[in-house]
């Protein structure tokens, strides 16, 4: 393995598993000779070998999610893609729905990139509140089994989408009632309670705030 600092795991449909380093990029886990093949990047850029976050593509392959933007990994290559429209942003997190719409998370807010279409863009906000948790650092998605995004940010707490648009939930976000109040914790992960696959949660999932990895 090119790194033992593991940021990201993805299982494959044929055993294996993709792995997301700190500092040694994408590795690829072959079931069939239980060896490590390293991925190789679009480019030289040094953000590509710190992986951040990888999530399952309709395609079969995966995204990508590192500190140099947004790629795709077609399955079975032996190198990662940056995705057309991506502005040059790190991403922090990703997801995709069934019907093709990409959600990406960076260090300047959510992103969302429609079926079909090549641009990434910011979403309308219900509040000013709402609008502040968008553009914070988006760490962690998630779509719930009633097809609502769930998101976690650096410093705003949890937020939630509905129909394209960006909700502040009471009780929810870490700047609600307390802005003179210390900073809380980022909200790195939602995490389900029970052990199903990624990406949807049940009703009964419970949100998990820790503090930020090494």
């Amino acid at each position: 393995m090119p790194d033992n600092h593991v940021r990201a795991l993805l299982a494959l449909p044929d055993g294996g598993l993709l792995v997301g380093t700190h500092a040694g990029g994408l590795a690829r886990f072959d079931p069939n000779t239980d060896a490590f093949i390293a991925i190789e990047p679009p480019d030289r850029a040094p953000g590509w070998s710190r992986i951040l976050a990888l999530a399952p593509a309709r395609d079969g392959g995966a995204w990508v999610a590192s500190e140099a933007g947004l790629a795709h990994w077609p399955a079975g290559a032996e190198r990662i893609e940056p995705v057309p429209g991506w502005p040059q942003l790190s991403a922090l997190s990703v997801l995709e729905e069934a019907d093709g719409t990409l959600w990406v998370g960076s260090g300047a807010g959510l992103r969302r990139r429609l079926p079909d279409k090549a641009i990434f863009r910011p979403l309308e906000a219900e509040t000013a509140l709402a609008r502040e948790m968008a553009e914070d650092a988006v760490w962690s998605l998630l779509q719930d089994a009633a097809g609502r995004l769930w998101f976690g940010t650096g410093r705003s707490g949890l937020g939630r989408v509905e129909d394209g648009v960006v909700h502040s939930r009471p009780g929810l976000s870490g700047r609600q009632g307390r802005r003179a109040a210390a900073p809380s914790p980022p909200c790195w992960s939602p995490a389900p309670a029970s052990s199903g696959p990624p990406p949807t949660a049940s009703a009964s999932s419970r949100w998990m705030a820790s503090t930020p990895p090494p």
